[in-house]
């Protein structure tokens, strides 16, 4: 019954535009937001975008390419085997500023535009991505999965992140600090950290150990000269 609601739902949107997936209001099907991606087609009709690009070859960016889709507000582009498969240039204009779910596995830039707006996003889920800095200060984020960003040095001040739940940064190995803004959320379920050899251990624990810390129960690893804690929830 589920699959068929979903498919019903799915004719109604392609109904929007037979001819010309640009100007329908949600791509999910591979092979149309291949063609609205590599041809620059998007339009403001589009909220939602969708891509496995398991299933493409590689695209090369326009830099407008999300400045025409100004109504999008969840961005998922799904790499199984984490191959970077969308060529971004540095000089990529913008993100759209309503965007509140923003998926993009092995993201290519090293730094997110300066224009991209954070005041909505909820979830950011970007592993193995190539940026060094996050940038401007999320408010209402809720979860944040930056695995495996080898890059990445610093993460932003996510003390006004209020309803934080999940962060994931492990494999983050450049990561020097991590501010206790991003741990001490009192809505915080889930905490990930492991091999982030660079991690300045002393301020981290000392925050995780703070007796205003939502999380009671974690473990280090002290044998390898790193903090290693693994994953835990609250129950």
């Amino acid at each position: 019954m589920h699959d068929l609601i979903r498919e019903m739902g799915r004719e109604i949107v392609r109904e929007e535009c037979l001819d010309d997936p640009g100007k329908r209001s949600r791509l999910w099907d591979s092979c149309d937001t291949y063609i609205v991606l590599k041809y620059s087609k998007g339009t403001q009709a589009i909220q939602s975008i969708t891509l496995n690009m398991y299933e493409i070859d590689t695209i090369r960016l326009h830099p407008e390419t999300f400045e025409r889709m100004p109504e999008l507000k969840l961005v998922r582009f799904h790499a199984p085997d984490f191959r970077r498969k969308l060529c971004a240039p540095e000089d990529i204009t913008s993100l759209p500023k309503k965007l509140s779910y923003f998926h993009w596995d092995a993201f290519p830039l090293k730094s997110l535009p300066s224009s991209f707006g954070v005041e909505r996003i909820v979830e950011i889920i970007m592993p193995n991505s190539g940026f060094k800095r996050f940038g401007k200060n999320p408010v209402s984020l809720r979860k944040v999965d930056l695995d495996g960003s080898s890059s990445l040095i610093q993460l932003p001040d996510l003390s006004k992140a209020s309803n934080l739940r999940e962060v994931s940064i492990s494999g983050c190995k450049s990561l020097r600090q991590v501010s206790p803004s991003a741990v001490c959320s009192q809505k915080l379920k889930y905490l990930k950290v492991s091999n982030c050899e660079s991690l300045e251990r002393k301020n981290f624990l000392s925050a995780l150990h703070s007796p205003q810390h939502p999380l009671r129960r974690f473990c280090v690893d002290e044998g390898l000269g790193q903090t290693n804690l693994k994953d835990w929830r609250r129950k």
